[in-house]
């Protein structure tokens, strides 16, 4: 442990074990990115299609897959999907966002204790031309 707040919370072990049954996450993100815009429409096409085609998935393989198994390019984009309905539609918006839409700034929120301040990310941005 290191810094000046660091704090130590002992508490009693649960009673029974968490239910691994459990659903998982409602909704998970799905990465894309190509060398182009168009490109980056054209995967947005190929996975919409086999969304549509497979029932052989679950949002979080296919978001796991995207995450860790394919490269980062310049032109990025991130969908998501909580079920088959949720990721046709972000992806419908992919396809069909014009050059302007499809590229974007990054932003990066490092909000400390911040975080507990719901919608601090958007004042932040409406606040702050930078």
């Amino acid at each position: 442990m290191s810094g000046t707040n660091a704090h130590v919370i002992i508490e009693q072990a649960a009673a029974e074990p968490p239910d691994e049954s459990a659903p998982g996450p409602r909704a998970v993100p799905w990465p894309l990115s190509s060398r182009t815009a168009d490109g980056l429409r054209a995967q947005a096409e190929r996975l919409a299609s086999y969304v549509r085609d497979s029932d052989d998935f679950t949002p979080a393989e296919i978001g796991y897959t995207l995450a860790t198994g394919r490269a980062t390019l310049d032109h990025r984009t991130v969908v998501i999907a909580g079920d088959r309905a949720d990721a046709l539609a972000a992806l419908a918006e992919v396809r069909s966002a014009g050059p302007a839409q499809a590229e974007g700034k990054t932003v990066f929120v490092f909000p400390g204790q911040g975080a507990q301040w719901s919608g601090m990310g958007v004042a932040l941005a409406a606040e702050s031309g930078v």
